[in-house]
């Protein structure tokens, strides 16, 4: 079942891209694995991992990322931030050691390691007598599996062994909601329903009598949380998917 959370705050849906609210339990790390409290880490640091963030690099990137393409709007903001009165070249110090060290992943044998992985993640899920909570917080990694078998299953000219991991994989969130689904999983696996409807193995229509159920759990934790634009909108889904 969903897990049913009464602090609103706990649920993770974005505010703006550089706010979170978190799950209870979880949490931002800086680059050191330290847990990061609030929007920004202070003191920052810089020593393994940079992101370089720029208002504006020049007016076709501004145009690329915004809608109103240099409106009069646009024109004043654009005008206000491209300046050019800041020079920052610390990420330069970033492209030797990278040069050195970047290379392309070897590609022999890359069908192999895929299925090495698929085999190590989905075997337990083939056995009667793996616990429960072996499911739990994994609907991920079953979708991830999903992914990597659906792509073996067009690169290879044989692909039985890729069908039984995708249709394995899809088993393996059947059985995910047998133990406790966190709020996360259930949106990590409804966001997917499209494609997972798609798919021809008859695991395809347990999984959309049990999308149901999930739907319907969500929708009652949105509704005790106050939060009435996405329990209006899994209301629409689940009265949407009955129809299917």
């Amino acid at each position: 079942h969903v897990k049913t959370i009464a602090n609103p705050r706990a649920i993770n849906f974005l505010n703006n891209p550089h706010s979170l609210n978190y799950f209870e339990g979880v949490y931002a790390v800086n680059e050191k694995g330290g847990n990061v409290q609030g929007q920004l880490n202070n003191p920052v640091t810089a020593d393994k991992i940079v992101i370089n963030y720029y208002d504006y690099k020049s007016r076709d990137g501004s145009e690329l990322i915004r809608t109103d393409k240099i409106s009069r709007a646009g024109e004043s903001n654009f005008a206000l931030h491209y300046r050019n009165d800041d020079s920052d070249e610390g990420i330069l110090h970033y492209r030797a050691a990278r040069a050195k060290t970047f290379k392309l992943p070897d590609q022999t044998y890359a069908a192999e390691r895929l299925f090495n992985a698929l085999s190590k993640n989905l075997s337990p899920t083939l056995l009667s007598s793996t616990p429960s909570k072996f499911y739990a917080g994994k609907m991920e990694t079953f979708l991830t599996c999903r992914d990597v078998a659906a792509y073996l299953k067009k690169q290879l000219v044989d692909d039985a062994p890729a069908k039984f991991f995708e249709e394995a994989s899809l088993k393996a969130m059947l059985k995910s909601f047998t133990s406790t689904m966190n709020l996360t999983d259930a949106r990590l696996f409804i966001r997917e329903l499209p494609d997972l409807f798609a798919l021809p193995y008859p695991v395809v229509k347990d999984l959309h009598s049990t999308s149901i159920k999930v739907i319907s759990q969500m929708t009652d934790t949105f509704r005790l949380n106050g939060l009435w634009k996405d329990c209006v909108e899994m209301d629409y889904l689940q009265r949407l998917l009955k129809n299917i």
